[in-house]
């Protein structure tokens, strides 16, 4: 295992965020302000301008089965054991997650052919023992009056088990149920993600560019600078990673989205290629590089009053869900301009009716909330 990717799960409470959550507020206003002016390059860095959004799509599915695959082995070391023990005095554990990255229990579960239990099975239909996972509490949440009984009950018949219950839940969900009851004090252990700091990226960058055999070097727009090279020291040189871990809250899956979200190649407007690498060798060698940048901070419109945020708020607690169904979890009625406008923001994306937090959007939808005053997920 790489020394620089977390080795374990952590407890719920201790996430380190890469910047306080009122940093990471006031941080998401000032870059805001700062798209408005004309970004300014180092000397070995590139204009945007002279290069070519490309798509990297083999190294991104590679880096994403690396994450994958790390964070599948954090929840085995932390549950695997525990969930095939037969006399665990603590019959029900939880799991946390933000709301970026919802199949990571349910992938367990496929892999050790554990009972799965989802929001269309019957609680009577559940085995009296052995290990059952629940991936996604927010499923089975809606918040109507019958909410706060229905979820008791439902939690009730899994403690009461002889068997061993790990139930996942977004943070977000997470929050809001205990609003409304004690629900964290039915679990004698509850665990989250670490966050992912710059070593972290970039280890599993190392990882995915080894397997794929790629040549070319990831250098940062901004400085020129190749962002995996390290000092005498063994500290990343460039600061392209830090800023990007800042930028994804530490979430890694939201790290990588925004990371190939931004990459781009050189364009040399040549089409003789002799041409080509004689200006790039007097321009300065900028060839053989994956040129990477941070992603521009998003906004909602202004003018767009209470109902986007309120619509993200709901989407955060309850989603992916369809629509019409979210619509009944909103304190007044939205029109589909609400979800319209925000699709074109790019927070959400539409498929089928279902709406989903898109990830690289995450830090600026929660960062949206924290400014309009709304309670934030703790992890």
């Amino acid at each position: 295992m790489d020394e620089t990717l977390p080795e374990d799960l952590i407890t719920l409470g201790n996430f380190e965020w890469p910047r306080g959550e009122t940093r990471q507020t006031l941080g998401h206003l000032i870059e805001k302000v700062k798209t408005g002016f004309s970004g300014v390059t180092g000397s070995n860095g590139i204009a945007e301008q002279d290069l070519n959004s490309v798509s990297q799509d083999a190294l991104q599915s590679c880096a994403s089965d690396m994450l994958g695959a790390h964070l599948g082995e954090l929840l085995e070391r932390s549950y695997l054991d525990w969930l095939a023990a037969s006399d665990a005095p603590a019959r029900c554990r939880a799991f946390i997650m933000p709301p970026t990255n919802q199949t990571l229990l349910y992938d367990c579960a496929t892999r050790h052919d554990f009972h799965i239990f989802g929001p269309k099975d019957n609680v009577d239909d559940l085995p009296p023992n052995g290990p059952v996972i629940l991936p996604n509490l927010e499923q089975f949440l809606t918040r109507d009056h019958r909410m706060v009984r229905d979820m008791s009950d439902l939690l009730d018949h899994l403690a009461s088990r002889d068997g061993n219950t790990l139930i996942g839940c977004n943070s977000w969900a997470w929050l809001y149920l205990k609003q409304f009851d004690n629900l964290h004090l039915l679990f004698e252990d509850v665990k989250t993600i670490p966050a992912f700091n710059a070593d972290g990226l970039a280890a599993i960058l190392q990882r995915a560019l080894t397997k794929e055999g790629t040549a070319k070097t990831l250098t940062s727009i901004k400085s020129g600078d190749a962002i995996l090279t390290r000092d005498s020291d063994g500290a990343l040189k460039d600061p392209f990673l830090q800023n990007l871990a800042g930028r994804s809250l530490g979430h890694p899956c939201v790290a990588l989205e925004m990371f190939f979200r931004r990459i781009a190649e050189i364009d040399t407007g040549e089409d003789d290629e002799e041409n080509a690498k004689k200006d790039a060798k007097k321009d300065g060698d900028h060839t053989g590089k994956i040129w990477a940048g941070l992603p521009k901070p998003r906004s909602l419109p202004s003018g767009s009053g209470q109902s986007p945020l309120f619509a993200l708020h709901a989407l955060l607690i309850h989603g992916p869900r369809a629509i019409s169904a979210l619509n009944a979890q909103l304190p007044c009625r939205h029109a589909n301009s609400t979800w319209a406008q925000l699709e074109r923001a790019g927070f959400i994306a539409i498929e089928n009716g279902t709406a989903r937090v898109t990830r690289h959007s995450y830090p600026d939808i929660r960062s949206e909330l924290g400014a309009a005053g709304f309670n934030l997920d703790k992890l």
